[in-house]
């Protein structure tokens, strides 16, 4: 018997490629619609941006390196749009300008472009800005408080800025929006992640199309529900502190598309349970032992390193789990004669 070895993403042909990415990109352009509202067309200006810095940096790339471009997988336009939708709609447009090149041309095309980074480039894009330049990846606008629609291109620096729900757990305080707004995305954070029932729609509409698996996503929610009732950050109920930390921050948003990202997850059903438990787990502990508000994507890219180990271990339990099954099957047989009979 031959076993091939095949590259993620694991699917069959290119147009199922370009498929699943058109279903992302679909569910992303509707996340787009009510930030758009919000702000005002800004939020279009930085994302088209973004989604073209990113599609240029892989065409120029590909041209040096001889590589074959691939310009029909939009996966540099799902790049461009997920870092887009987590950058502040105040933010200066170079940055995500420089996420976008960074996670083209250092976290995707030196590894051999699409399904063959073994990180997740939008991810790697927002981790390196977010090291970098803080003050302004994490410097957010109050929507409620905003008189008119944001400049295009022009500096944001006399709006009313507020503090995201987020910064409040990590101080321990308890975050001030009312349940209504916090559904409707009407509080500081980023502009794509906080449009919680958006978000959980794109998610059933991404599994519905067998686009994302529900398993890993599923895991990682429960996992950081857990552990906010165990260990809540605030005074409260056990309800409020769970409900107030899955819906701050990026935690939503990477669920449903970071961690349930093909290319960077494991293949098998067990594997992604476990990544999205280990996924969970890191992304807590830096939220409440870490110096950033935010950490799904930085536990997002330390998980994706442990991809393959995960496949083997999901594997290797399967196999010995189906060995001493077996091994079970065969003694109950010897010692019936060599008789099966149903119990």
């Amino acid at each position: 018997m031959t076993v091939k070895r095949s590259l993620a993403p694991h699917v069959r042909t290119e147009t199922s490629v370009r498929t699943m990415m058109g279903d992302v990109v679909v569910a992303l352009l509707f996340v787009l619609v009510i930030p758009t509202v919000y702000y005002g067309p800004r939020v279009l200006v930085l994302a088209g941006v973004t989604v073209g810095v990113c599609m240029l940096c892989e065409l120029l790339f590909a041209l040096i390196t001889h590589m074959p471009l691939r310009a029909t997988d939009f996966s540099s336009v799902v790049t461009g749009l997920l870092i887009s939708l987590l950058m502040p709609p105040n933010i200066d447009l170079w940055v995500p300008v420089i996420a976008g090149m960074f996670a083209i041309l250092v976290a995707k095309m030196p590894f051999g472009g699409t399904g063959r980074a073994p990180f997740n480039p939008a991810a790697a894009g927002f981790v390196f800005v977010s090291v970098c330049w803080p003050e302004k990846v994490f410097f957010y606008l109050d929507p409620l408080r905003l008189k008119g629609q944001l400049p295009l291109f022009g500096d944001c620096t006399g709006v009313l800025e507020g503090t995201s729900p987020a910064a409040l757990l990590q101080r321990g305080l308890r975050p001030k929006s009312t349940v209504e707004n916090i559904l409707l995305g009407r509080f500081p954070g980023a502009m794509g992640t906080t449009l919680v029932l958006v978000l959980l729609a794109c998610g059933l509409y991404l599994v519905i199309r067998r686009t994302a698996n529900w398993d890993s996503a599923a895991v990682y929610l429960a996992v950081c529900a857990a552990w906010a009732a165990v260990s809540p950050r605030i005074v409260g109920t056990r309800r409020e502190s769970v409900f107030f930390e899955l819906t701050s921050g990026a935690l939503v948003f990477c669920a449903v598309f970071l961690v349930t990202e093909p290319s960077t997850s494991p293949r098998t059903r067990t594997g992604r349970c476990l990544y999205g438990l280990l996924a969970a787990l890191v992304t807590m502990a830096m939220r409440s032992f870490g110096s950033y508000e935010e950490g799904g994507c930085f536990a997002i890219l330390l998980v994706n390193s442990l991809t393959p180990a995960l496949d083997r271990a999901a594997w290797r339990l399967t196999h010995q789990i189906t060995m001493q099954n077996a091994r079970k099957i065969f003694h109950r047989f010897r010692q019936r004669g060599g008789k099966l009979h149903e119990a």
